[in-house]
């Protein structure tokens, strides 16, 4: 029976930043280059196209369309069913999460 834990057996945890009163303690973003072949639709397992993310930025800047729905999640969720994604992909576009790189 062993009591205690054998040295290299226990996973190494990354260190965490902890917020001090009164510093800004904001970890900084890892940006990939623009010129990284894994950005957008050239990633592996990318399910749309940049034309397709134009189209969905632009469905969602329709006001009109988008008040003929009850919620803005049902709003999604068409608009995933449509795309075959999944509604979160959606918000992710429409709140700038992904696809920062495509404009409109």
């Amino acid at each position: 029976m062993i009591t205690a834990p054998i040295a290299g057996m226990v996973p190494v945890v990354a260190q965490r930043s902890v917020k001090v009163a009164g510093k800004k303690n904001t970890p900084k973003a890892a940006k990939l280059p623009t010129a990284d072949k894994r950005v957008g639709e050239n990633h592996a397992l990318a399910k749309l196209t940049e034309a397709d993310v134009r189209e969905i930025k632009n469905i969602l800047k329709d006001p009109k369309l988008s008040k003929s729905f009850k919620n803005r999640t049902a709003f999604h969720q068409e608009l995933a069913k449509a795309y075959k994604v999944h509604f979160t992909t959606i918000g992710n576009i429409a709140r700038g999460f992904s696809w920062k790189h495509v404009e409109v």
